[in-house]
């Protein structure tokens, strides 16, 4: 027997569960479209084994049945089979108490999840499950006389296990990696490209500068393979100081793999790179010993000027999963844009600007005062000069105060974007501003296949987070960083291949292989994240997740509503156990 606040007891031994026998059935019968029937005997047989709960209130009268919870456990699982709670008890959270009830008991026996399955139909009981984070593991059909579909969803304890949890939870519904303090993308760099950076006449000069700025952004990270340096050192001339073979000293080096043309890896990467080849000169071999090495290393890819490797880009990176970049990928495109004019809540006037070098000292000082270091707006927040090449800079003034401010990469041809954004948590437009901000990056981000965007907000700054969130941002509480996936496109019966590739290929999600048919806007689309798991969004969620998207499925009404409001919250009420 467990005690309750409000003079609300848990009982579940046989000794007491058994006087409420006659209420439980009475109540599962009442409800059998949620709770199914079970024979009367079966009922005894759950009290005889401990696997029913019964809520009760103390009452001058007595005890008075309020809610049931029954279950069946085997180790290392336990099963949901039935829950209620009597309608005069709902709306005081007694359906939590009554499962937190049952997980910490199994938690504490060293159980590792718990099984409910929930017809379809059942739309606040399925809010209540999602809510508590009982998570779609699979879609089963229900009985012939109904034809339901049954959710059958699984709820991981917290409970020490050698096996490592999925990482299903609701902050992270796409499974994808969390963003890293520091960049992971590590490219092994051409040796053209160094000669650009040296060689201020060169016409590539400027790109490779704002490629080695977005390294000191932590946009990258660049590295040579030991082979440009050993050629370096190789071609000096005794007693002359070569400036290019002291800069390269400072990089860290990649081993190369030596050149086999037998090897299955080159011979694939030279028919792809060189078709049209019979003889492979010395640079040839070099470049495709550049590629199988971030191949090998599983680098972030292979930054160069090489026409006909770049040309071969998006084949390696189907085939391999790298990247081959020019440096103008990090360069930023020139944006033509005129300040635009929106209007706030209590009909404060937002302007949305273009930051220049000039307002340099008035966005640090802004940024200062949400908490971001010096050190981190001059290396990362507020690229100036030459660095301002690399990354999109705006700003939102209220009535010619500043209230918030964003920056993005210009890395175009990533899969990846690295974005900025912290308000003015005082002022009474922070909400608007943040708004104003992250719909506007939304919109400008280039339509080169899906992307992600790895977004830093400061610390204590939840309204900038709310806004993220309701936008389609993810991330657990504890991260200072949110992300999400902008798809950017119309998904129809003609498209749904393609982008399906592309989400793959971009973002290791994998949409369904066909587009399937529109049932309604909660239905369940199964999706594979990065992380393995198959999982289920609804329809409505995936397109949150996926925004700016939408998804055309057959049947669908020609036009979708632009936003649905948000429900209310989810009380304690009968469960479809079926």
């Amino acid at each position: 027997m467990t005690a309750l606040a409000n003079s609300f007891e848990i009982l579940s031994r046989f000794e007491l569960t058994r006087s409420f026998l006659d209420h439980v059935r009475s109540a599962a019968d009442a409800h059998r479209d949620a709770l199914g029937f079970l024979p009367a005997s079966v009922y005894v047989e759950f009290s005889r084994n401990d696997c029913l709960y019964v809520l009760v209130e103390n009452t001058p009268k007595g005890q008075q049945y309020a809610g049931h919870l029954l279950f069946t456990q085997r180790y290392p699982s336990a099963r949901i089979v039935q829950m209620f709670t009597a309608p005069q008890y709902r709306r005081k959270s007694l359906a939590v108490r009554l499962l937190d009830h049952f997980r910490n008991n199994l938690t504490d026996a060293g159980f590792t999840s718990i099984y409910a399955s929930v017809a379809e139909d059942l739309v606040e009981a399925n809010a209540f499950w999602a809510k508590q984070q009982f998570h779609i593991q699979c879609i089963k059909k229900g009985g012939e006389t109904r034809k339901r579909r049954i959710l059958r969803r699984c709820h991981e304890l917290d409970s020490p296990q050698l096996i490592p949890l999925s990482g299903l939870n609701k902050y992270n519904p796409l499974g994808l990696p969390a963003p890293l303090t520091t960049s992971d993308s590590f490219f092994l760099l051409d040796l053209n490209v160094l000669f650009d950076l040296t060689g201020p006449r060169r016409i590539r000069h400027k790109e490779a500068v704002s490629l080695f700025q977005a390294e000191r952004m932590d946009l990258c990270k660049l590295a040579i393979s030991n082979e440009i340096r050993e050629e370096l050192h190789r071609t000096a001339t005794p007693g002359k100081l070569d400036p290019m073979e002291g800069f390269v000293d400072i990089l860290p080096s990649v081993p190369i793999k030596a050149f086999d043309q037998n090897d299955a890896l080159f011979k694939d990467l030279a028919l792809t790179v060189f078709p049209l080849k019979t003889e492979l000169t010395k640079n040839d071999k070099s470049d495709l010993c550049h590629i199988a090495t971030a191949i090998q290393y599983s680098l972030a890819g292979l930054i160069t000027n090489d026409g006909a490797v770049l040309e071969a880009g998006p084949e390696i990176r189907a085939k391999h999963g790298i990247e081959i970049l020019s440096p103008a990928a990090f360069t930023l495109e020139s944006l033509v844009y005129q300040d635009s004019a929106f209007e706030g809540t209590g009909s404060t006037e937002l302007t949305l600007c273009m930051v220049d070098d000039e307002d340099a000292v008035e966005i640090h000082a802004f940024l200062s005062k949400q908490g971001v270091s010096t050190s981190r707006v001059a290396s990362e927040w507020l690229p100036t000069g030459a660095s301002s090449h690399i990354a999109s800079r705006f700003g939102v003034w209220a009535n010619d105060a500043l209230v918030g401010y964003v920056t993005w990469s210009a890395a175009a041809k990533s899969a990846t974007i690295v974005a900025r954004i912290a308000v003015e948590a005082s002022s009474a437009a922070s909400a608007d501003a943040a708004r104003i901000m992250l719909t506007f990056l939304l919109e400008q981000l280039p339509k080169q296949g899906p992307k992600r965007i790895n977004l830093e907000i400061p610390r204590l700054q939840p309204v900038a987070r709310e806004v993220a969130i309701k936008l389609g941002f993810r991330g657990a509480p504890d991260q200072i960083g949110l992300y999400k996936i902008v798809l950017g496109a119309v998904l129809t019966n003609q498209s749904w291949v393609k982008f399906q590739e592309l989400l793959q290929l971009n973002n290791q999600i994998k949409l369904p292989d066909s587009i399937p048919d529109f049932q309604h806007p909660d239905q369940q689309i199964p999706i594979i994240g990065p992380d393995g798991n198959r999982r289920y969004v609804t329809l409505d969620e995936l397109e949150s997740l996926l925004a700016p998207a939408l998804l055309c499925l057959p049947g669908r009404p020609e036009l979708p509503p632009v936003f649905r409001l948000p429900t209310g919250g989810v009380h304690a009420t009968c469960f479809s156990i079926c």
